[in-house]
């Protein structure tokens, strides 16, 4: 009997510190207690997971939006140059006849003859020195040359505007050196006397060079 007292007592002691869950107020903070409770819960198992899963899509997308812009910056830099190689068009033939990818020495024969004849001057030689055609050391992309002589006769005038159009050639030339001799002829009526040749009375020499890439 004592013992049933006293267990009676200790349960009663006990209800005194318990919440009385009949009571209205105590049903809402227990629910409003569950609630926050299920949406920690929830939050370690579903929230935080999708929050790092939108904090690596945004990292993705910075750094995909930074490699939009290197690429908008390339693409722009590739139209530049594409622009600029398309200026560049009409200029490479003419840098290619300046320098040539062989010696080409015919070519050039033949161009410094019909220039003498467009000139009304008589090209009596053209002397081309030795061209290597196979160089002992082949160096890639090095330009190169061999020299020429031209022998030429005409008025001293048109020897000048024939010297000056060999700036017109397309070709790169380097005059090293040039000279002028008038020229005589033996007088028919004595072995002594010399008369200057109205027509073709003056000679020109020139020594250059001509440039191609090996």
């Amino acid at each position: 009997m004592t013992d049933t007292k006293e267990l009676f007592f200790k349960q009663k002691t006990v209800s005194k510190f318990l919440p009385n869950f009949k009571s209205e107020k105590t049903q809402q903070y227990t629910t409003l207690a569950l609630t926050l409770f299920i949406l920690c819960v929830f939050g370690i198992f579903a929230i935080r997971p999708t929050l790092t899963t939108i904090a690596q899509l945004q990292k993705e997308i910075s750094d995909n939006t930074l490699v939009l812009n290197q690429l908008e910056t390339k693409n722009q830099n590739l139209d530049s140059l594409t622009t600029e190689y398309a200026n560049l068009q009409f200029d490479i033939p003419v840098v290619i006849a300046a320098i040539p990818k062989s010696p080409n020495s015919s070519y050039l024969v033949g161009q410094l003859q019909r220039l003498g004849e467009n000139n009304g001057v008589k090209i009596d030689t053209v002397i081309i020195n030795t061209v290597s055609i196979v160089p002992l050391i082949q160096v890639p992309n090095t330009a190169s040359n061999y020299s020429f002589t031209i022998n030429a006769h005409g008025p001293r005038e048109y020897l000048d505007t024939y010297v000056k159009s060999l700036l017109t050639l397309d070709r790169i030339l380097t005059i090293d050196s040039l000279s002028y001799s008038q020229l005589v002829t033996d007088s028919s009526n004595s072995s002594t006397s010399t008369t200057v040749n109205p027509n073709d009375n003056y000679s020109l020499i020139i020594s250059g060079k001509a440039y191609y890439e090996e």
